[in-house]
């Protein structure tokens, strides 16, 4: 039987915020395996995860002009 949670005991479960007070979302893309063998490799060479590889490509791209 679980101990009910309270007080100091709270803690928040999962991975931390990617930016504080902004909400993140799941995003799912389909390559081919030349896209994703030559991505992949940039990542390693660069010595980061695959996903922060994504994430700094995403930031430097800029915001989409062209939805508003």
């Amino acid at each position: 039987m679980h101990k009910p949670v309270t007080g100091q005991d709270r803690r928040r479960r999962g991975r931390p915020a990617l930016e504080p007070g902004v909400p993140s979302v799941n995003l799912h893309v389909r390559l081919s395996a030349a896209q994703y063998d030559a991505t992949y490799a940039q990542a390693t060479a660069a010595r980061v995860p695959l996903s922060t590889w994504v994430r700094r490509v995403l930031r430097a791209a800029g915001p989409d002009r062209s939805a508003s």
